[in-house]
C-alpha cells in the first residue's frame, strides 16, 4: 500500500494554490541541523519559497511561488529514511549526529487538511534499522 504525498505550489501574487499528490514508500528525512525526528518531519514539510519565477496558471503573472509538502495518506506502517550524508556537489561527508525520536509518534501535524480524519495518524515504534560498515 503506497502512502500519498501532496505537493501544493501557492502563488505570491494572487495565492491560488494547485495541488499534486504524489505516492511513496517512504520518506527520506534530511536530518542536517536537527537533532529529533520530530524536527526532521518539521523541516520536510515547512513551506520553502522557490527561487525561480514560475507563471501562475490563475495570474497568468511570473511570481514566485511557495511549495509545501503535507501527508495526505497514511501507511499501516511508516517508513523513515535519515539521510545521513550531505553532498555539496563536490564531497560528501557522513552526518554522525545522535538523532532522538520517540516511542510513540502522531503526525496529524504534518497531514493535508482533506485526509480522512478517521485514519489513525498515531505510530508506535516498531523497529530500528542501523547500518554498520566495518572496514579492515
Amino acid at each position: 500500500m503506497f502512502d500519498l504525498f501532496l505537493f501544493q505550489l501557492c502563488c505570491c501574487n494572487c495565492n491560488s494554490v494547485s495541488n499534486t499528490f504524489e505516492p511513496s514508500l517512504g520518506w527520506s528525512l534530511e536530518i542536517e541541523d536537527v537533532n529529533t525526528l520530530w524536527k526532521a518531519l518539521e523541516s520536510f514539510t515547512c513551506v520553502e519559497k522557490l527561487e525561480d519565477q514560475l507563471t501562475c496558471d490563475n495570474c497568468k503573472e511570473k511570481v514566485t511561488k511557495e511549495k509545501q509538502l503535507r501527508f495526505d495518506k497514511l501507511p499501516p506502517v511508516a517508513t523513515f529514511h535519515l539521510k545521513r550524508f550531505t553532498n555539496d556537489g563536490v564531497t560528501m561527508e557522513k552526518i554522525f549526529d545522535h538523532i532522538e525520536f520517540p516511542l510513540e509518534l502522531d503526525l496529524s501535524p504534518f497531514m493535508s487538511s482533506n485526509h480522512d480524519p478517521e485514519v489513525c495518524q498515531n505510530f508506535r515504534l516498531f523497529c530500528f534499522v542501523k547500518l554498520e560498515i566495518f572496514e579492515s
